[in-house]
């Protein structure tokens, strides 16, 4: 079995994995995300398809251009002279005419993509640059529901045979992009299909609809699968029966995958006793057969692992008495350990203080080897400068343009021996190893450039049990030097101090009994992977049950210690749609729907009662710091004040900035007129004729501002004397962020939660039609 690691422990039990955090990114103003393949509804289109592409009938450029004008009329009017037209054969078997064309729009130039099959015609990727760009109107035109409609609607349009009643929305994979009001919002909708009546999740289409209702893009990911017609011989009871009585747990230490979860250091996170089902290797069951299977077909069964106490003839790490060690100290320790070929030059040594932002300082050294014409390994170890343990040793093959594949050398060494040296070596660079670690029976063996290569992977174990995100990993070449070796960075003296403190009071029985009651099983079409002897790989489409536990194909785990059902790992995904509640006494004011905004961006909260009091006065510094949160988005780094706290404001008490953000600064243009005012100013009520001023600091207009100082809008008011800003409140009430009202501008009324949000929708509508929008 393949198995891969950086950074954190993945192995083949699934409970000892670490967390590979992730970023997904919508990506929306880089241009388009090129779908994989083409679909065809029924098993005639695929037919076509496969000659097609045996015969090589590609569709022309003309007939790609009349495709894409019939989907999308008007936008090939402008004439050839707009249009970028690239037939692209990179790949022989998915051929595709690209197809972009720009439109001018004042100064900029707007780009609509298309990608067309080459093989039947079909779009399968669109974006459009002008839709994406698109400021958002508030309140939004587009909500989910609409969304969802459009979405379909327009997958229908683009792939023939497609009804809008065979997609189903992914709701855990919907996202809504909602950053800040000023800035573009957008609905990400991803679907899978339903064919022959039941799902299949390798059937996926993405649409993404910016906040106006417009589509932005939309990729297909589709196979060209043929998928078989229902032959259920299985029952869905019998189904369930199997997974349920085939479930075998084992008992581990887990971390707390949550968003406080310390990829440098496990040891800042919770850990949890627990069981689980290792018998993770097969999820699914065949419908016509029964038989157990999984995503590939070499891996319907796993082998259990086998933790073996380390037995080395080599002496022992025994950490240094000299504090940090010189680079010779550090070379000399690591070539007591580790064999480099004796052909090998020394490159340069550096030395890292918080290597890699962790609380390590490293001595990084290096080696060149020219190994054949046209490769050179590079070899780095990074070792530890206060311990002197081996952090890491990674190795590197840099090939030359016109490399050739190298011929399968045999390996000079066994797995066994292979085995021994990685056993040998761990007892010598890590402290204490035959202590906390233990081998694990499965290696995985693999070969790359003509050279066999054998990985072994230890991890600590307590008391029987293996733990999670402490271990090493080394991977030996065929010649017996060291390829590879990854070590988590804890320390296992204090995580087994810190996991011993778990108590068991949940029996294997008991927790074997909750996770049975919440498994159950559904139908869905796989696409199982057929390695043959020669590694050559095809699929085959098959119709099956799928184990899900509490209605979900997510990792469960029984906690020992309560004995609830848990989510293994909470892998972090972008934020989804939620519904926010409204404060209970804004639901019949005025200004209700500003005010609801203001709540599901961040920018206000209710008090512990659940109560805005929208109509409560607010201060000058309230009012700049609802600004930065609409600027910058909801973030619990804001405070009461807009400022870097490193003046002295008369003795007023503020949090201390976070190193890696500070919570008030000065980057903003419009704020720096304030930097030097006391804190009395920022305590003071705000009333309208201060806002008005504030507004046209902010928006760069406050020069213009007094040639407008005798404006007839203002100059005509009944209040006109009280009004100190003149200028600026002509400028307000002329863009429509300010209002008179009864012939008077009230230039002392103090500024309520309801009317600041009101201003700051309109702020955020006006963003496009300002010469200086904030953003």
């Amino acid at each position: 079995m393949n198995k891969q690691g950086q950074g954190q422990r993945i192995t083949s039990s699934k409970w000892i994995k670490g967390m590979v955090g992730f970023a997904i990114l919508l990506g929306l103003l880089n241009g388009t995300i090129f779908s994989q393949s083409s679909f065809a509804a029924g098993e005639e289109a695929y037919t076509e398809q496969e000659e097609a592409v045996q015969n090589k009938k590609l569709i022309s450029e003309e007939q790609a251009l009349q495709r894409t004008a019939k989907l999308f009329p008007g936008l090939l009017e402008a004439g050839e002279n707009e249009l970028s037209v690239k037939l692209d054969e990179e790949d022989e078997t998915k051929p595709k005419w690209n197809i972009n064309w720009k439109q001018s729009s004042t100064s900029n130039q707007y780009v609509t993509s298309v990608q067309v099959n080459a093989l039947n015609g079909q779009i399968i990727d669109y974006f459009n640059t002008l839709h994406a760009a698109a400021k958002s109107i508030y309140p939004l035109k587009a909500t989910l529901e609409h969304a969802d409609g459009k979405a379909k609607h327009f997958i229908a349009k683009m792939i023939p045979g497609i009804k809008e009643s065979d997609l189903i929305l992914e709701s855990e994979d919907t996202q809504f992009s909602k950053s800040s009001l000023f800035y573009p919002a957008y609905y990400s909708l991803n679907y899978h299909l339903v064919i022959n009546g039941f799902s299949s999740d390798e059937e996926s289409v993405n649409v993404i609809i910016n906040g106006n209702g417009d589509v932005v893009a939309f990729s297909a990911y589709l196979t060209d699968a043929v998928y078989p017609k229902p032959d259920l011989r299985v029952t869905k009871q019998q189904a369930e029966d199997k997974f349920k009585d085939e479930v075998e747990l084992e008992l581990f230490y887990i971390p707390t995958y949550d968003e406080n979860y310390n990829y440098d250091n496990p040891l800042k996170s919770d850990y949890r006793m627990a069981y689980g089902d290792k018998s993770n290797a097969a999820p699914y069951i065949d419908a016509r057969t029964g038989e157990k299977l999984g995503r590939w077909s070499n891996g319907n069964t796993e082998g259990k692992i086998i933790y073996s106490e380390l037995k080395s003839s080599a002496s022992p790490f025994k950490q240094p008495e000299s504090g940090t060690l010189s680079e010779d100290q550090a070379l000399a320790a690591i070539l007591s350990r580790i064999s480099i070929p004796p052909d090998a030059t020394r490159g340069n040594a550096a030395y890292q203080d918080e290597w890699y932002g962790g609380d390590h300082s490293v001595w990084e050294l290096n080696w060149q080897l020219q190994k054949e014409a046209a490769l050179q390994k590079e070899m780095t170890a990074a070792v530890d400068a206060e311990t002197g343990q081996l952090l890491a040793f990674y190795s590197n093959i840099r090939e030359s343009e016109n490399d050739t594949e190298l011929a399968a050398k045999q390996p000079s060494i066994s797995m066994q021996t292979a085995k021994q040296k990685a056993i040998d070596l761990v007892t010598g660079v890590f402290l204490d190893a035959a202590k906390y670690l233990r081998i694990e029976s499965d290696v995985f063996v693999y070969t790359d450039n003509g050279q066999t290569f054998y990985t072994f992977y230890f991890n600590q174990v307590y008391n029987g049990a293996p733990v999670g995100d402490s271990y090493a990993r080394v991977t030996m070449d065929g010649d017996g030097y060291l390829w590879e070796y990854i070590r988590s960075y804890v320390d296992p003296e204090k995580l087994e101090k810190k996991i011993s403190t778990l108590k068991q009071n949940v029996t294997q029985d008991k927790a074997l009994s909750v996770l049975q009651n919440a498994i159950s099983a559904d139908l869905i079409y796989i696409n199982q992977r057929i390695s043959d002897a020669a590694g050559e790989n095809e699929t085959a489409v098959k119709l099956v049950y799928e184990a899900l536990i509490n209605k979900s194909n997510d990792d469960h785990i029984v906690n020992a210690v309560t004995g609830e059902l848990e989510l293994a790992y909470n892998e972090t995904q972008l934020p989804v749609i939620e519904t926010i509640s409204k404060p209970t006494d804004i639901d019949k004011h005025w200004a209700s729907n500003q005010l609801g905004m203001m709540i599901e961006y961040g920018v206000l909260e209710a008090d512990e009662d659940g109560k805005l009091y929208p109509d409560s006065t607010i201060t000058v510094g309230d009012w700049i710091a609802m600004l930065e949160r609409v600027v910058h988005g909801n973030s619990d780094n804001y405070g009461s004040l807009p400022f870097d706290i490193e003046r002295d404001f008369g003795g007023l008490e503020e949090d201390e900035p976070e190193d890696d953000y500070p919570v008030f600064t000065y980057e903003q243009e419009w704020l720096k007129v304030y930097k030097n005012e006391e804190s009395e100013f920022f305590e003071q009520t705000l009333t309208r004729d201060q806002l008005s001023l504030m507004l046209v600091q902010m928006l760069d207009y406050d020069k213009l501002s007094v040639f407008m100082n005798k404006d007839k809008d203002i100059t005509s008011l009944k209040d006109a004397s009280s009004i100190q800003n003149k200028g600026a409140a002509a400028l307000a009430i002329k863009l429509g962020l300010l209002t008179s009202s009864g012939g008077k501008f009230h230039p002392n009324a103090p500024v309520t939660k309801a009317q600041a949000s009101v201003l700051l929708i309109r702020l955020a509508n006006l963003q496009d039609k300002l010469d200086t929008p904030l953003i």
